[in-house]
């Protein structure tokens, strides 16, 4: 078992952990809601242990391509779980197939290709029958995310959002668009996938805020372990 040093500084680094003064273990224990006599082994590592999983939130801001405009935000969780969402809006007459896409510049995979979101949609003009807004979130779960976490939390996010009236012209764009970082990995909605994240607004695609990720199928929220992954 690791030290509560070597506890406290992972879960500094991949935890929600609660604020203290540095070095009081007392201040700690109460800020965990820990009650007298408490166990390093038994009560204070299985706490931080248990903390909610590191979240970051990227915003994209207002974009526009063509008569599209929209905004999309990235969630990321310490435990490899992770968040893409948006909306946009077709203030055209005929409409448009729209490719919303998210990179994580400073974060590569072992084959060098950069991490990328990517969500594809179609919206209606004020001449075509269909709806002419759309709104999406893809809950996620991928290994390179919890791996390379400390990359992942500092990695500056290039979104990009693109247009066509052809489905296959959509992706072309998309692929041209983010040539100049070489190999790309995509990240997208799997069939499988049980991830499902939580966030601050429903409707607030701007600055709402990734609260957090969590898996049936894992037995909990955030991640069990004390590097954000589950015990077994």
């Amino acid at each position: 078992m690791p030290s509560l040093g070597e506890t406290i500084r992972i879960a500094k680094d991949r935890k929600q952990v609660p604020a203290f003064p540095p070095g009081d273990i007392g201040a700690l224990g109460k800020a965990l809601n820990l009650h007298s006599p408490v166990s390093i082994s038994h009560d204070m590592i299985p706490a931080l242990n248990g903390l909610p999983s590191a979240v970051v939130t990227r915003s994209s801001g207002p974009l526009t391509a063509g008569f599209v405009h929209g905004s999309a935000q990235v969630g990321l969780q310490s435990d490899g779980k992770g968040s893409f969402r948006g909306a946009v809006k077709e203030n055209g007459v005929v409409g448009d197939n729209y490719l919303f896409a998210a990179a994580l510049t400073g974060v590569k995979d072992d084959r060098g290709a950069t991490v990328v979101f990517a969500h594809t949609g179609n919206v209606a003009g004020s001449l075509t029958v269909g709806k002419d807004h759309d709104e999406f979130q893809v809950d996620i779960s991928d290994k390179i995310i919890a791996d390379q976490w400390d990359l992942v939390r500092s990695s500056p996010v290039q979104f990009r959002l693109h247009v066509s009236t052809d489905p296959f012209q959509v992706t072309e764009g998309f692929l041209g668009s983010f040539l100049v970082l070489g190999l790309v990995k995509l990240i997208e909605e799997a069939a499988q996938n049980t991830t499902v994240c939580v966030w601050s607004s429903d409707d607030n695609f701007d600055d709402g805020e990734m609260q957090q990720c969590s898996d049936p199928n894992d037995g909990g929220i955030g991640g069990g372990g004390p590097d954000g992954e589950d015990d077994g």
